[in-house]
């Protein structure tokens, strides 16, 4: 049961679970170490192995969980007291997503000030840190699609399957455009366009527009499969879903048709294993599973490349790393010990920060004008790009300053646009996934 007592679709928070834990594993994968000149380089596993590329096409998974995402801000708008505003709502949605966040670049900002203090610290540091920063990109998009729903819930509730169609038709004149016609720019619009399509699908779902029998999910999946396989082949499309070093079309930076194609087959393939993953989220020990992954999402999500990190520098003091040279028959009998070194480190981590997670923030009376949110919303998704593409250790002290204050500024607007005074623990023994 959700907060207002209609059945769960307990499949959405699997669907879920899975897409951050791919992520993570997607991305302790891709760490590839060496030692130069006595000291750690990183590189990403993309760049040297040819297999990399095609793994893409599973750990690309972000467009899951906005099709996830869509249909649980579908139903937590639906489900919503009689009396909240679509601000109030905004603002407690996003909080959960900010707050995490803010703790992430607070510890951050520390380390590269206590860094900076020292001395230089040296571009190895530099790389560290932009390795810490580099979730920030998806929630950057994901604020501000988020902050949508409530406009996506009533046009879909007027055009049904045509609002995640429009959406999707524009992405494609944009790439059209943007990688065909050489048009400047205007291919980067497919950062809204392309994530709002797959949010409006998952809301589609929810309000049942998108029909979710298994012969939409087969035809889904099989159009999106052919379309990115056709395009891969013959079109100037890379087989990376991710960063395509030295190609002049990219996949991710920003969406293009293929991505489309590929989010198209998730869909098919998220409505087709519906069913069977519903039942399997409801034996306990599943359940739980996912539970607990949900409670925790921003923080495991938030933190696993510093884990990443950690044990790049544990390697790398056991000498490991020289040891055992990327892709080497040693290097891949030592990927289980990397996984599990990772994941202690995280769960480690994850049970530290946790508790700024586990707080509901409380409404008072009085908010600002709507604006306000908007501008804040903005504002923090600006920030996190700024933080993004400059790293977390440019500017002056080492410090991003820039990027910071609009993040800064953009909570607080955000905290008063929405009418928010403050926030209680959410008690572990009474927690259940934010729907």
């Amino acid at each position: 049961m959700d907060a207002m007592g209609s059945p769960r679709e307990r499949s959405v928070d699997a669907f879920r679970a899975f897409a951050i834990l791919t992520v993570v594993v997607g991305h302790w994968l891709a760490f590839a170490l060496s030692v130069e000149d006595g000291r750690l380089v990183g590189r990403n596993l993309l760049e040297i192995w040819a297999v990399a590329p095609w793994l893409t096409w599973y750990f690309q998974v972000m467009p899951v969980f906005f099709i996830v995402g869509g249909y649980a801000g579908a139903a937590s708008w639906g489900n919503r007291e009689p009396d909240t505003t679509a601000a109030a709502w905004i603002g407690l949605r996003l909080w959960r997503l900010l707050v995490p966040s803010l703790l992430l670049l607070a510890s951050a900002t520390a380390v590269a000030v206590v860094a900076s203090a020292t001395g230089d610290p040296g571009p190895t540091f530099d790389l560290a840190l932009s390795v810490v920063g580099l979730p920030l990109w998806f929630l950057a998009v994901y604020v501000v699609v988020v902050a949508c729903t409530p406009w996506l819930v009533a046009a879909e509730q007027r055009w049904g399957l045509g609002v995640p169609l429009a959406l999707a038709g524009l992405v494609v004149v944009a790439d059209v455009l943007g990688n065909h016609v050489q048009v400047p720019l205007v291919g980067w619009s497919t950062f809204a366009s392309f994530w709002l399509a797959a949010f409006a699908a998952g809301v589609c779902w929810r309000q049942g527009s998108l029909p979710t029998g298994p012969r939409v999910g087969v035809g889904l999946a099989v159009l999106g499969g052919t379309a990115l396989a056709l395009l891969v082949a013959f079109g100037p499309y890379p087989v990376s879903m991710l960063a395509a070093a030295g190609e002049r079309v990219q996949n991710n930076g920003p969406p293009s048709v293929a991505l489309m194609a590929l989010a198209t087959t998730q869909l098919g393939l998220v409505l087709l294993l519906r069913p069977v993953v519903d039942r399997w989220s409801h034996h306990p020990v599943i359940w739980k599973g996912v539970v607990a992954v949900n409670l925790t999402a921003m923080s495991i999500y938030l933190w696993h490349m510093v884990a990443g990190l950690g044990a790049s520098a544990l390697f790398w003091a056991a000498g490991l790393v020289e040891a055992a040279p990327t892709l080497s028959t040693s290097w891949w009998l030592l990927r289980p010990l990397w996984y599990v070194t990772c994941a202690l480190l995280l769960w480690g981590l994850v049970r530290v920060v946790r508790g700024v997670e586990w707080r509901r923030p409380v409404l008072g009376e009085r908010r600002a004008p709507g604006p306000v949110l908007g501008v804040g919303v903005l504002l923090c998704s600006a920030g996190m790009v700024q933080l993004t593409v400059t790293g977390l250790s440019s500017g002056p002290v080492g410090v991003p300053v820039v990027g910071l204050a609009g993040f800064v500024v953009g909570l607080l607007a955000v905290r008063s646009g929405a009418g928010i005074v403050g926030s209680v623990p959410l008690l572990r023994r009474r927690a259940t996934i934010a729907s």
